[in-house]
C-alpha cells in the first residue's frame, strides 16, 4: 500500500544575491564566458568592465543592468539598473530603457548602441525557441537578439553564462525588493517567512517555486496520486522554468527524507502539472513529498 502526504514543499534555500544597490555592482557574468557574437560584428564582451570599471553586465532577477563592449561598434547599454518602478524598465522613454528579465529568465525591451540605435531584445513571442533568454539553472544564455543595423546578435553561442542571479533588498527580509514590489506592490506585506496566502508555504517559497503568494490557489502541490502493486504515479503542479525531486520516507514527519528517483532533477513540462512514477517493491506505508530545486544552485 501506498500512501502520499498533502503538502509539497520547497526544503530549499535560493541562493540569491541581495545587494544595496544592484545598478552599482560588479558583473556576475562567468569570468571566462562572458560572450556573444554577432555576425557583422564579431564577438561581443559582456564583462568588459567599461567604460569604467564595474560597468560590464550584470543580471538582476526583473533586469538587465550595465554595457557590452564591441571592438567594431563600441558600447551597447543594457540599462542603468534603475527602472522607474524599481521592477522593470518601461522602454517608453530615453530616461527609462534597457532589457527586461520575467520569472522564467526570457529576455524582453530594448538595449541602446550610440552607433547603431536601438536592439530589441523583445522581438520574438513567447513560444518562439529563439527568444532571448537564459536558462535559471546552469546559467547559460540562448536566442538572440535584433538590431536592424546589424542584424543578429547570437547570445547562444556557447560562451555566454551567468553564475548567479542579483537583486535588491533594502528592507532586508530575505525577498528581493522587485519581486516584492511586483506581487504585492510594497515591501510590507511579504517576508521570507512569512505566508501571505494561508496556503501552508511561505512568501520564500512561493517565490522559488514561481507561484503567487497572493493567491492560496498558485501553489507548489500535489495534485493526484494513483497507487500500483510496486510503486505509484505522482502528479503536482509546475513551472517549465523549474527543476523538481520526488522525495519519500517510511514516517509521516520525513525522517530522514530521500530521494526517489536519484539523478537527474526532473523538469516541469509546458503544461500546469508534472507527472513521475515512482517504485516501492518493498509495499511499504509510504510519503511522498516534491521540491523544486533552487535556481543557479552550485
Amino acid at each position: 500500500m501506498n500512501r502520499k502526504t498533502r503538502v509539497a514543499t520547497t526544503p530549499f534555500i535560493l541562493p540569491f544575491l541581495l545587494l544595496a544597490a544592484a545598478a552599482s555592482a560588479q558583473s556576475n557574468l562567468d569570468l571566462t564566458d562572458h560572450w556573444g557574437w554577432g555576425g557583422n560584428l564579431g564577438w561581443l564582451d559582456f564583462r568588459a568592465g567599461r567604460p569604467d570599471a564595474g560597468d560590464g553586465v550584470l543580471v538582476c532577477d526583473t533586469f538587465l543592468s550595465g554595457y557590452v563592449w564591441s571592438p567594431n561598434l563600441g558600447w551597447i547599454h543594457l540599462g542603468n539598473g534603475l527602472p522607474a518602478d524599481a521592477i522593470h524598465y518601461r522602454n517608453d522613454t530615453h530616461a527609462d530603457y534597457g532589457v527586461n528579465v520575467d520569472a522564467d529568465g526570457n529576455l524582453s525591451g530594448l538595449a541602446w548602441a550610440a552607433n547603431a540605435g536601438w536592439i530589441n531584445f523583445g522581438w520574438a513571442p513567447a513560444a518562439d525557441p529563439n527568444r532571448p533568454r537564459f536558462n535559471l539553472y546552469n546559467g547559460r544564455f540562448l536566442g538572440f537578439a535584433w538590431s536592424p543595423n546589424c542584424g543578429w546578435i547570437n547570445l547562444g553561442a556557447g560562451r555566454l553564462l551567468t553564475r548567479s542571479i542579483a537583486g535588491q533588498d533594502r528592507d532586508r527580509d530575505g525577498l528581493s525588493d522587485a519581486w516584492e514590489l511586483a506581487q504585492a506592490g510594497n515591501l510590507t506585506l511579504l517576508a521570507a517567512s512569512g505566508d501571505a496566502d494561508g496556503d501552508g508555504l511561505s512568501d520564500q517559497e512561493e517565490f522559488l517555486a514561481g507561484t503567487d503568494p497572493r493567491d492560496a490557489t498558485s501553489a507548489l502541490r500535489i495534485t493526484a496520486f494513483a497507487p500500483a502493486a510496486t510503486g505509484a504515479t505522482i502528479t503536482w503542479t509546475s513551472r517549465p522554468s523549474r527543476q523538481y525531486q520526488i522525495y519519500e520516507s517510511t514516517a509521516a514527519a520525513g525522517n530522514p527524507w530521500s530521494l526517489s528517483l536519484p539523478g537527474q532533477p526532473l523538469p516541469g513540462s509546458p503544461g500546469a502539472v508534472t507527472q513521475a512514477s515512482v517504485t516501492n517493491t518493498a509495499r511499504q506505508v509510504m510519503f511522498y513529498r516534491v521540491a523544486v530545486l533552487p535556481i543557479l544552485a552550485p
